[in-house]
């Protein structure tokens, strides 16, 4: 049933935690369908503004966030601060990300999307409390930030430092591939105060590499890493599973690689289907990727990097000490989150908001706003599973907090039974919990059973 190439070291292990999932009422004729509806029932439930909307337009969006940052209890709280960057040099084939590829024909796009950014920063700038509270990290994402040059970044970071409290403490991160990490970049981002990257590897296999539309060798990558490191960069990267013949001992070869170059974090994904990748899975013949195999896959990847000595950091993420991973644990330290630009998300206290796609947000700051789709307040049931969510991303559920919000008797069920299926474990000190890489795998199943015993108390009136 598993995949050829798993070590015996690691064949019990996954084949156990298989077992488990299973009923265990189930006969044995149908043990194996059993299996397959469980292993795809992971995927994420919808987040707020998905479900149900926004209550709020953008110019009342705008209103609504004002004054709840300018509340006297939240001025003491830290805050992240992401900046979205929608542009790369090509749209990768298997890309789910909101991005669009820069050639000659539209370069302007990036010199006029920052004047935008620009006047959408000066805009938060009026709410004054924002400037009394301290940053924890500021995160560049995309696309591909690089691909507006380091010189335009650092000026963000600048403008940023006018009128944020961003300290010596304050972590600066970005996301890149390894074509547009050049030594220039790395120096002058490294001038400016930046210190983690997470770098787009995908993997180290050239005839993969070159399957999924990376132009550069794994040799060349592998330098550059190397370089990073050895000038004092956090280095993280990241392992897929699911792409074209990317298998056990090329995953594991490639960890090894990359540990040895100096990563010190991982996440680890699966590649999803969307309606953008279609072409890129029907063409590769992974439309139909046996379940078993992904999941088999993904758990070996966790016991191999648990095994070197990662531990995890978030639910999918396995770091050494020096990652800390900011920007993605800021929930957990019950940070608020600004983001900037385009179709990013942000939220204070309980108010979520959203940005608009590109055209309409470049017309509304124009106009005076902050490019936002719109907003809406979380519900107190909405802001009890919220707790619920941030702890199962965490990687730690600490059941006290299910407890608070469940009850006790809601709550420990749920704990027994995800312990029953292999979902989390007990910690050596039994006094706290973690997911395994299963539950990792189903933190998508595990939050829709919290959304529903939450909806449950809340239409008893506990909330």
């Amino acid at each position: 049933m598993l995949p050829h190439g798993i070590p015996a070291s690691y064949r019990e292990a996954i084949e156990k935690s298989l077992t488990v999932l299973c009923p265990s009422q189930m006969g044995k004729s149908d043990t194996a369908s059993a299996l397959l509806d469980t292993l795809e029932n992971r995927w994420m439930p919808k987040p707020i503004w998905a479900e149900q909307g926004f209550s709020d337009d953008p110019a009342r969006a705008w209103a609504a966030l004002q004054a709840d940052m300018n509340r006297s209890d939240s001025n003491h709280r830290l805050f992240g601060v992401y900046v979205h960057v929608p542009f790369c040099q090509s749209r990768c084939g298997y890309c789910d990300c909101y991005a669009f590829p820069v050639k000659a024909a539209n370069r302007s796009a990036i010199p006029d999307y920052f004047q935008s950014l620009t006047r959408e920063i000066d805009l938060w700038y009026g709410v004054e409390s924002l400037g009394r509270r301290q940053v924890s990290t500021v995160h560049f994402g995309g696309g591909t930030p690089l691909m507006a040059g380091s010189e335009r970044l650092i000026q963000i970071v600048d403008q940023l430092r006018a009128g944020l409290r961003i300290t010596e403490e304050t972590e600066l991160a970005l996301e890149t591939t390894s074509s547009m990490l050049t030594e220039r970049a790395l120096d002058e981002l490294w001038q400016a105060g930046f210190t983690r990257l997470h770098v787009g590897v995908q993997s180290l296999q050239d005839p993969v590499r070159k399957a999924i539309g990376r132009h550069e060798s794994a040799e060349i990558v592998l330098r550059k890493i190397c370089t990073a490191v050895e000038r004092g960069w956090t280095v993280s990267t990241d392992v897929i599973i699911g792409l074209p013949d990317y298998d056990a001992p090329e995953i594991m070869q490639d960890i090894d690689r990359m540990v040895a170059a100096g990563v010190q974090g991982f996440s680890v994904y699966e590649l999803v289907y969307s309606a953008r990748n279609h072409a890129f899975f029907e063409g590769l013949g992974l439309l139909n990727q046996p379940i078993v195999e992904k999941f088999s896959l993904f758990q070996l990847v966790f016991l191999y990097l648990e095994a070197q000595g990662f531990r995890k950091n978030i639910y999918n993420h396995l770091s050494r000490p020096e990652d800390d991973n900011r920007y993605f644990t800021g929930p957990l330290r019950n940070e608020d989150l600004l983001g900037l630009g385009t179709f990013a998300d942000g939220f204070f206290g309980d108010y979520h908001y959203r940005h608009a796609e590109l055209n309409a947000y470049r017309r509304q700051v124009a106009d005076g706003l902050p490019g936002l789709a719109g907003g809406i307040r979380r519900s107190p049931a909405e802001r009890g599973f919220r707790k619920l969510e941030v702890q199962i991303r965490s990687g730690r559920p600490d059941p006290l907090v299910f407890v608070q919000v469940l009850g006790e008797e809601k709550a420990l069920a749920l704990f027994r039974d995800w312990i029953r299926r292999g979902l989390i474990q007990t910690m050596d000190d039994d006094a706290s919990c973690e997911l395994t890489a299963a539950g990792a795998w189903f933190i998508g199943a595990m939050l829709s059973v919290c959304k529903a015993a939450v909806a449950v108390s809340a239409a008893a009136g506990v909330f």
